[in-house]
């Protein structure tokens, strides 16, 4: 099973796909909702998703800033370890 991390900062959003990802994908196990890049960021550390529905367009930094946010955290040579799905 996929654990998800939804981040939309329309919260119809991340309800809306929780709901689909319910419907059509019984795989995918939604473990939590951010709706801002800060937010966000505190979610994917302590929850470890293996999979992150990533908003592009959101108040006060984009699903890009959040990304390489994340990765300049990062150790030399080290990758996210998480998919992302835009």
């Amino acid at each position: 099973m996929l654990k998800a991390l939804l981040v939309d900062d329309e919260i119809s959003g991340t309800k809306g796909l929780e709901k689909l990802l319910a419907k059509y994908c019984p795989d995918v196990l939604v473990i939590g909702q951010a709706h801002s890049i800060d937010e966000a960021e505190q979610k994917i550390t302590s929850l470890n998703p293996d999979v992150l529905f990533l908003d592009i367009e959101m108040p006060f930094g984009s699903g890009f800033d959040l990304l390489r946010r994340m990765t300049k955290k990062l150790p030399a040579g080290k990758k996210l370890n998480f998919e992302v799905v835009f």
